[in-house]
Formats: C-alpha cells, structure tokens, sequence
C-alpha cells in the first residue's frame, strides 16, 4: 500500500527556526514519524512543497496535479489494498491570497473533483490544515478566524465527496512562534493522531 502525503510546508517539515535547511532533520517531520510505525507492505511518500495552495487554474492545475497523483498510485495493490492519498492544504490560500474560508473550501471541492476523475479507486484522506494562531506570520485575527472555519467546512466537503475527513487540531500539535509551522513536538503529536486513524480505518496493523 502507498500512501502520498500531498500538502504544503507542515507536510514538507518546513521549521522557521532550522537554520540553512529551514527544514526538520530527517525522521523529524510526521511524514517520517508514521512511516516509521507502519508495516513493511505500507510505503509512506513526502510530497510537500513550501508555500503550495490547492491546485486550481495557477501554478499548478487541478487536473495536472490529479494526473501526477495518478501516475504515482494504483486502485488496488498486493492483499486487495487501495492506495492512499492524503491532501492537507488550504493555510496558504488563507493567508497568502486572502481568500476567506468559505472560497477556499470551494477550490478544494473543484481539486478533489479533479482527483476523483484522474485517479478512480484510490483512497482520499482531506485534512483541515492548522488553525492559524497569532504569530508573526498571522498579524491579522481575520486570518485566525478564517482558518478556524475550515475544519467544519471540510467535513461537510468530504461527506458530500464521499471520502474521508480528518481535523488535526484534534491531534493537540503545538506551533512555533510564527502561528503557522508545527513544533518539533507539534509533528510528534500529529503523527501519533494521524497514525491512529489510519490503523483504525485502512486496517492498518
């Protein structure tokens, strides 16, 4: 079974405070943490990137992105197993571009859409990114508030989707002084949240 880990910079392990790299050692970022708890026939792949939104019509089209995460997964695999494909984006389309929750949610309905129809039978896995909290890179309450309403938007997405939901603030991660980035021990505490969902709904063991 392969897992993708399709995200932006609390996917790709950014640490504001890492020095040149500006990025947690490896075995540090919680990609790394649950792949290390997960069984031999479980492939766990990093495909974050600092700075990504949800693929729309920019940089990075839906249905190219759709296509990408095709190309690298497969409907079924050795034991009857399902690919799996986890998507944790929508910070940067907040706080980078301004878009209010609402839009946001919106452009991440059209992405799964494209994903849907690119990669039939794969597993999907949406996370509500971090809730922003004041920091140096949040100035603004709006930016926090708005953030806030993603999770609920989220789950009334990948319900009416048909796929599968998580909320990480329910994970109790921690954030550096910037608001945004994930601690040391806030990448712990996500992958120990996140590794217990998937061991308890792809029958992971």
């Amino acid at each position: 079974m392969k897992i993708i880990c399709y995200g932006d910079s609390n996917t790709y392990g950014y640490d504001p405070h890492g020095g040149l790299t500006l990025r947690y050692s490896a075995g540090g970022c919680w990609v790394d943490l649950v792949g290390n708890t997960l069984p031999e026939f479980c492939k766990i792949f990093n495909a974050g990137q600092n700075g990504r939104e949800i693929p729309d019509n920019g940089w990075e089209s839906a249905e190219g992105v759709a296509g990408q995460l095709a190309a690298v997964t497969e409907p079924g695999c050795a034991g009857g197993q399902k690919d799996l494909i986890i998507i944790m984006l929508g910070s940067n389309d907040v706080l980078l571009d301004g878009l209010s929750a609402e839009k946001t949610a919106m452009k991440m309905k059209r992405f799964l859409g494209a994903v849907k129809m690119e990669a039939p039978g794969r597993q999907i896995l949406i996370i509500a990114p971090v809730s922003f909290r004041k920091g140096y890179w949040v100035p603004d309450q709006r930016y926090i508030e708005e953030s806030e309403k993603l999770p609920g938007l989220y789950e009334q997405l990948a319900g009416e989707m048909d796929v599968r939901f998580a909320d990480a603030i329910e994970w109790g991660f921690s954030l550096t002084d910037d608001g945004v980035h994930f601690t040391d021990d806030g990448h712990i505490s996500f992958a120990d949240g996140l590794t217990k969902v998937l061991k308890l709904w792809y029958s992971i063991s």
